[in-house]
């Protein structure tokens, strides 16, 4: 990860409504480039996601192709792009689907 790439990763965001799921996984991608830890996990699959799905909406591809074009690029569900204890701070902004996939119920 690179500041420059969370750059990218912030400006594509802010073209959404603010969510606080969103600005708790940007929090941690901050703290982990300040203090020089490596990513990974969630955490990863989160910035790799969000990176890719800014790289083809930059080329003109509206958000319901790249969403699921970034998703396929790495090989992940939507559910493992958020860390479980951003789910567990912020309940009410995810589905069910999300805390039984981390096993939060």
């Amino acid at each position: 990860m690179s500041g420059k790439g969370l750059g990218l990763v912030e400006k594509h965001l802010a073209r959404f409504a603010k969510d606080a799921g969103n600005d708790a996984m940007i929090q941690r991608l901050r703290d982990a480039l300040s203090n020089g830890h490596k990513i990974f996990g969630p955490d990863a699959n989160f910035y790799l996601h969000e990176a890719h799905e800014a790289t083809l909406m930059n080329c003109g591809l509206i958000y319901e192709v790249a969403h699921p074009a970034a998703l396929g690029k790495y090989g992940v569900k939507e559910f493992d792009l958020y860390a479980p204890e951003v789910i567990q701070r912020f309940p009410s902004a995810f589905s069910t689907g999300f805390k039984r996939y981390w096993g939060l119920e």
